[in-house]
């Protein structure tokens, strides 16, 4: 059987070529951005996006060229888009920071990965600068307008007490909708105990942050982390009297609750009978 023998020098001569054929081969494909054209290879579109051939695609004869007309939202951006393209040979991503959002949001649109690992790092980076949380805000509600949950996922990633703290603050809970509470109470990478994170639900609900059914945003919560005082004497009580909870999550959520009790119970039982083995060891 033959050994699999790799080397770099097949990867690095494939991105040569892949960087250089905007002059060694002829275009066949444009992408049209409002009134403007963007030549380009189809196989370089390919393989940075799947979705934009994939999409509202043409064939023009006279030019014999494959067409593709992108969103109108990205009408007025043919400069930007231009860019974006012309990094597709080389990965050589240049973007102002006032235009991180649009490019996001059409690497987004048209599934370009590379693009959105690279910017949503940007994004991170740009909210732990903050000394407040008007960048996450802002960061947050930008992944909610273009329904991207890893974004806000990785957003709400950095949520510590202090940065909860500061969301819980009255005049910040009022810009907080559904989406967001949903994302923050999902990840579960928070640095935060799991007890502000309710206690961050609780106080959005008493500012009137929503009438709708919180079913949902409940079941994120874990449970079985929240210290045994606040577990029983916030939380039992909250789910208990809740108007806007499913019959079948409220269920759900006490089973938990009792199971976290029992827990704490065996856990003290053992150490209680654990110290009286020792009271009762014989001194040596």
């Amino acid at each position: 059987m033959g050994s699999i023998i790799s080397t770099l020098s097949w990867q690095e001569e494939l991105l040569e070529r892949l960087a250089n054929l905007p002059s060694t081969a002829t275009p066949d494909c444009c992408i049209i951005v409002g009134t403007e054209r963007i030549l380009t290879h189809k196989t370089v579109i390919q393989l940075n996006s799947a979705l934009l051939t994939a999409g509202d695609v043409g064939y023009n004869k006279q030019s014999d060229l494959i067409e593709i007309d992108l969103l109108p939202e990205f009408s007025e951006y043919s400069s930007v888009i231009s860019d974006v393209v012309n990094s597709f040979y080389t990965g050589n991503l240049e973007v102002e920071e006032e235009n991180y959002k649009l490019v996001y949001k059409f690497a987004k649109c048209y599934s370009v990965h590379w693009i959105m690992n690279i910017l949503g790092q940007c994004f991170i980076d740009y909210v732990k600068k903050d000394e407040g949380c008007e960048r996450f805000i802002k960061v947050l509600k930008f992944a909610e307008s273009i329904w991207c949950t890893d974004l806000a996922g990785a957003c709400c990633d950095l949520l510590d007490s202090e940065l909860l703290k500061k969301i819980s603050e009255s005049e910040v809970l009022s810009r907080i909708d559904v989406f967001m509470i949903q994302s923050i109470t999902s990840s579960d990478k928070l640095k935060a105990p799991e007890k502000d994170v309710f206690q961050l639900v609780l106080d959005w609900i008493k500012s009137g942050g929503t009438s709708q059914d919180i079913s949902n945003i409940l079941e994120n919560i874990q449970y079985h982390l929240i210290e045994s005082d606040y577990l029983f004497d916030v939380v039992f009580d909250f789910v208990l009297n809740q108007p806007n909870i499913r019959d079948t999550t409220r269920k759900d959520i006490l089973i938990k609750i009792k199971n976290s009790r029992n827990q704490i119970r065996e856990q003290n039982s053992r150490s209680m009978l654990s110290e009286k083995k020792k009271d009762k060891a014989p001194s040596k």
